[in-house]
């Protein structure tokens, strides 16, 4: 018998089976397995059980060791720096329009400075950054920048999402599909994309 973390004891397990992967530097990825007297914590009786578990952490280290993963620095395609304080909700919203859109999108956790973050951007393998301060949020604008090829545009925002994602999806090369609506501080309501 050996102790639980509340101090009684449990029944090792009768058997297990471990699974491995095709992996040889990958340990077993799953063990499964009868155990005596599985419950004896929450009842009186004795109940035998079985179990299973899955080490999706390893399974995954194989499934990269094997070349079964595509190596990708970040899935989302478009970065959304965070950096005038005060628009913190208009920035999720845009995020949120551009997600229901089927667009992967990553908005910067923290305001910091514009370099900072568009550097950032650059480490992580983004591809476009849309980059909207208060002039551009009250003017109904956003610049939508290519951080490869180092080009921008200006996007309508009052003209309706529609038009953001549209841009988004050329730059990309994506294909959306759409239906929210964003409101923005200054009460410029942003059209449901259809």
């Amino acid at each position: 018998m050996s102790p639980s973390p509340e101090g009684s004891t449990t029944t090792p397990a009768r058997s297990t089976r471990p699974f491995s992967t095709p992996c040889p530097k990958s340990a077993a990825s799953a063990r499964a397995g009868g155990y005596d007297n599985l419950a004896e914590l929450f009842t009186s009786q004795a109940l035998p059980g079985i179990g299973a578990s899955l080490g999706l952490d390893r399974l995954l280290a194989a499934m990269e060791e094997l070349g079964m993963i595509e190596k990708v620095r970040t899935p989302a395609p478009v970065f959304i720096p965070y950096f005038d304080e005060d628009r913190l909700h208009d920035y999720l919203r845009l995020a949120s329009a551009l997600r229901a859109s089927g667009i992967g999108v990553e908005v910067f956790p923290e305001p910091k400075r514009l370099g900072q973050q568009l550097k950032y951007a650059d480490r992580r393998g983004f591809r476009l950054a849309l980059i909207a301060g208060t002039s551009e949020f009250e003017s109904g604008t956003c610049q939508l920048k290519d951080l490869a090829a180092g080009t921008q545009e200006d996007v309508a925002l009052t003209a309706g999402c529609e038009v953001l994602v549209a841009a988004v999806k050329k730059a990309a090369g994506l294909k959306c599909r759409g239906g929210l609506a964003i409101h923005f501080r200054n009460d410029v309501r942003v059209p449901p994309m259809m």
